[in-house]
């Protein structure tokens, strides 16, 4: 630099609009909404159990399994949904179809019913999940993007950490039903929060028609992967030991692996040990 030349000036830092920040605040607590389901409902067992004395508790068990399984198999399907429709849509038919199977939870007369309300609950979570950051990071200036990502992410561990003392409260004050009913409401705000706050966006690049076959095959062998390590632990017996060398989780993860076009991978020494300490017949591994 010679004498008289001004330095060089440093890049200003982009400004966050305020819209960004109430887009921040709506897609949080959709996000937010999810986790804190994830980790309540466990805390609920006891009561549900207590109010269906002709359940068993395997059968219990399966309204937290449903609500995994429906989770994580909809996602992939999800995000992609969200690019070609628009992601403020998706986020809104989520947090819609969330409040209702929430209320459906709270009201359900049968074990089997509210099995039914959180499969429901758990498709809209599948769709709020990928749709509340996407229609958060439009608002942003790509320079802060990080931030954005980073604000968003932190509410789900918040949630889950706060999850297990306000559930215990509201058990104590009341029953699971208000449990599942209180989040029919926070849906329904954050979607009446998100409807002048968030904008509509789609991903820039949409080539050729939506792979049905693929997402049906993705979904398939995700449910399946996530159902065997679920139910695992039942299946293994009150021994719960070495559940995953059991025929039937062996089973049920090798035809997700193989619906989702994946070779099963070389069964492990500890795995195959630990199959002939149980006593169990172990599946032939691949070559």
């Amino acid at each position: 630099m010679t004498a008289g030349e001004a330095p060089d000036a440093v890049p200003a830092r982009a400004v966050v609009p305020r819209r960004a920040w109430k887009a921040l605040v709506v897609g949080g607590a959709g996000f937010s909404l999810i986790s804190f389901n994830t980790t309540a409902t466990n805390l609920a067992f006891p009561d549900i159990a207590e109010d269906f004395p002709g359940a068993s508790l395997s059968t219990v068990s399966w309204v937290a399994s449903i609500f995994f399984i429906g989770l994580a198999s909809l996602l992939l399907v999800s995000g992609r949904l969200a690019d070609r429709v628009g992601r403020r849509r998706v986020f809104r038919v989520g947090l819609g179809v969330f409040a209702v199977g929430a209320a459906l939870s709270a009201v359900a007369p049968t074990v089997g019913a509210l099995i039914a309300a959180r499969f429901v609950a758990s498709v809209g979570g599948a769709l709020v999940i990928p749709s509340s950051l996407a229609v958060v990071l439009p608002e942003f200036p790509r320079e802060r993007h990080f931030t954005a990502i980073t604000l968003w992410s932190a509410t789900g561990p918040v949630a889950s950490a706060i999850a297990p003392g306000l559930s215990a409260v509201i058990l104590a004050i009341s029953s699971w039903r208000l449990l599942f009913l209180v989040s029919a409401p926070i849906a329904l705000g954050a979607l009446a929060g998100g409807w002048r706050v968030l904008g509509e966006s789609r991903a820039e690049r949409r080539t050729g028609a939506l792979d049905w076959v693929g997402v049906l095959v993705g979904t398939v062998g995700i449910a399946g992967l996530v159902f065997s390590v679920s139910q695992g632990a039942t299946w293994a017996g009150p021994a719960r030991r070495c559940w995953w060398a059991t025929p039937r989780s062996s089973c049920a993860c090798r035809s997700s692996c193989a619906v989702a076009g994946a070779t099963p991978s070389r069964c492990s020494t500890s795995t195959c040990s630990c199959s002939a300490r149980c006593g169990r017949r172990t599946w032939p591994t691949t070559s």
